[in-house]
């Protein structure tokens, strides 16, 4: 099982001959295309954009590379296009769950957001106003201090 808890392998394969594009080795590739290990969230934009010209990739989708964001989604995206998504309450407060979830795996740390800031190198006012709720976190924050907080990003939506 992989760090982000699925081995589901990808339902339309990466060709190879993308490797060179994607600044990635081709048995990387084929680890990808099995489900044994993801790409970056900037590799992935990268294949998103390549999958819009390319027929051979037609029906790749950005959840089918990364699983573990499909409850961030509606929050990552422009308040238009969240009626693409069907929000319920579990969706709805999921910023309330994971801000409860940082402040529950600090305090188990014994960290405080102070030391988060310097763990991460995220801004020590970001944090706390993204605790506070008076500001949203960002996917790349959430990257920093999950490894930070020694859980995965999957933990933190799930």
């Amino acid at each position: 099982m992989s760090e982000y808890g699925f081995m589901k392998p990808l339902p339309i394969p990466i060709p190879y001959d993308l490797a060179d594009v994607l600044e990635t080795d081709p048995t990387n590739i084929c680890h990808i295309n099995a489900g044994r290990r993801h790409l970056s969230i900037a590799k992935c934009i990268r294949l998103m954009e390549i999958a819009g010209e390319d027929s051979r990739l037609t029906g790749l989708d950005f959840i089918h590379l990364r699983p573990e964001l499909k409850p961030a989604l509606p929050y990552l995206c422009s308040k238009r296009n969240r009626l693409l998504f069907t929000m319920n309450d579990k969706t709805t407060d999921i910023i309330g769950i994971v801000n409860e979830r940082i402040k529950v795996l600090l305090t188990s740390l014994d960290m405080r957001p102070l030391h988060l800031a310097h763990k991460t190198g995220i801004h020590n006012e970001t944090i706390y106003r993204c605790l506070n709720g008076r500001r949203k976190w960002n996917l790349g924050h959430l990257e920093l201090i999950a490894p930070a907080l020694g859980v995965t990003l999957g933990y933190l939506f799930q």
